[in-house]
Parts: structure tokens; C-alpha cells; sequence
């Protein structure tokens, strides 16, 4: 089943994501710019960055939504990064946010648009 169609809509949330102070091990998470994941009737851009695999018990499944809009935490497959500390993602390569991300202190935010059914 494709993930989006032409009744779904979007809520915007930011993650709180923390993990080892030595930086150790990963975020959790993959990601794909890929357009072919979204359907093209969506507002989102065809360089839309889609999570697409999320690992348990890491920071990603954990991260804390501090939104304020959902008791749901934690990063979800087919989640779309619109930010990453502040800085738009969009337009950047795989390997330009991987660096980002590998860079990164021991906590990072980020927003994300959820796909979900009206």
C-alpha cells in the first residue's frame, strides 16, 4: 500500500533526539531523499528526505516530542525530515546531512512532517 494518497494531510512535530556523550554509536535511523516514496498530489518537495528504517532501542525510536502536539515519541518510518537543528534539509545530498548528522553533538532536533490519514 502506498503510503500517502490524495486524503492524507500532515502534522508537524520536533524530536529531541540525545544519545552517549562520546558519540559513540549511531542516531538510529536511515534516510533516503527519494520522491518516489511520496505521491505527487503531497505539498512536500520532490527532494523530500523520508526516514526509512528506524532501529530499536536507539535514539531515534526514543527521541522526545517536544512539539507539544502528540504523546507519541519517537521518529517513525516514512517520517520526512524538514529540519535538522534548525537548517532546512532539503536540497542537501545523502552525504552532506550524513556528515551533518556523524558531526553532530550528543543531541540534536528535529522536525519532521508525519503523513496521517484525515
Amino acid at each position: 500500500m502506498d503510503p500517502v494518497d490524495n486524503t492524507s494531510s500532515f502534522s508537524y512535530k520536533a524530536f529531541s533526539l540525545t544519545r552517549d556523550r562520546d558519540n559513540k554509536f549511531p542516531w538510529g535511523f536511515t534516510f533516503d531523499y527519494n520522491s518516489n516514496i511520496l505521491n505527487s498530489k503531497t505539498s512536500l518537495s520532490n527532494d523530500a528526505c523520508v526516514i526509512t528504517s528506524v532501529t530499536p532501542c536507539s535514539p531515534a525510536e526514543a527521541a522526545k516530542d517536544v512539539s507539544g502536539l502528540s504523546n507519541g515519541n519517537g521518529l517513525q518510518v516514512g517520517d520526512v525530515i524538514i529540519t535538522l537543528n534548525g537548517e532546512r534539509v532539503a536540497g542537501m545530498t545523502d552525504n552532506e546531512l550524513s556528515a551533518k548528522l556523524q558531526k553532530a553533538d550528543c543531541s540534536i532536533l528535529i522536525s519532521i512532517a508525519r503523513i496521517g490519514k484525515v
